[in-house]
Parts: C-alpha cells; structure tokens; sequence
C-alpha cells in the first residue's frame, strides 16, 4: 500500500546518517497539520485546501511505524500563523492550526511511543525568527503575535 501526498507536500530524499547504527531520516514539509488534515466539522473550508492522505489515519500511521527502523522517531513540526477568529466569522486558516492531526490514543494504539504530543514551541520559533530578521524591515513580521509551533516526537520502540 503506498500513501498519495498532495502535490504541495515536498518530500526530502534520506538524510545519510553518521553511523550505521542510527535510523534513518527522512521529511516532508507543509502536510501534517490538523486544519489541513481535520479542520473543525463546524467551518465552511474550499475542499481544495485540504490534504488528502488517500487512507484513513490508521492505515496512515501503520504505513509510517513500518516504515520506520526499531528506534527510529518521527517528528510533525509545523510552524503557523495565527488563527482567524472564524468563531466570529472571520475565514478558517487551516495552515493556521499547526498541531498534531493525530489523536494521541490512536498513535499509541498504532505501536508509537509517544514522547511528546502538540507541545507549543512558539518562543523557539519566535527567537529563530528574529534571529533570521522576519521582524525587521518593510515587510516585518510581528512575530509575537502572528507566529507560533507546535510539535509531536514519535518512537519506534526498539525490541
């Protein structure tokens, strides 16, 4: 069974580990958002702004722990902008809600050690981006406000 990304997904080749002993890596950059993914039941959303993972969530994370060496991680991290206030009327961003689209029990139940699950990281991403002058010029960004992260780390128990 192989996965179908959608056509915005770029996937890297393999990342050459230092040792044999290391499992490899691998990334794949602007698909596993929940808003992509699982926007809210209740928002108008133009389908063609969603991701098709063309299986089921299971079937997804069965593909992905098999994929993985004994030991192996996988990280989601998803930088975002904020949110609209669609609860007001303002339109859904679903590349604004960058967490997990996995629910922690169904990653456990799939085989994952689930190390961290939506853990918010928005100060390091902040720093990052100051660092990388996002917040200066004609087009700065207000990087306190309109910037946040999230990320979940996944294990492959060794046996």
């Amino acid at each position: 069974m192989s996965i179908r990304f959608s056509p915005r997904c770029t996937a890297s080749p393999p990342i050459p580990a230092p040792s044999t002993r290391r499992p490899a890596r691998k990334a794949a950059s602007r698909t596993l958002k929940r808003g992509y993914i699982h926007p809210p039941a209740d928002v108008q959303i133009d389908q063609r702004m969603l991701i098709d993972l063309g299986v089921d969530d299971s079937t997804f994370l069965r593909t992905l722990f098999d994929a993985l060496k004994p030991g192996g991680f996988v990280i989601i991290y998803n930088i975002c902008p904020r949110q609209a206030d669609y609860a007001n009327g303002e339109q859904y961003l679903p590349w604004a809600d960058g967490r997990c689209p996995f629910d922690a029990e169904l990653i456990m139940k799939t085989g994952f050690r689930l190390c961290i699950h939506d853990r918010d990281d928005s100060e390091a991403v902040r720093a990052m981006a100051h660092t990388l002058g996002w917040d200066q010029g004609e087009q700065a960004m207000d990087v306190q406000n309109d910037l946040f992260a999230h990320f979940t780390l996944l294990e492959k128990p060794a046996p």
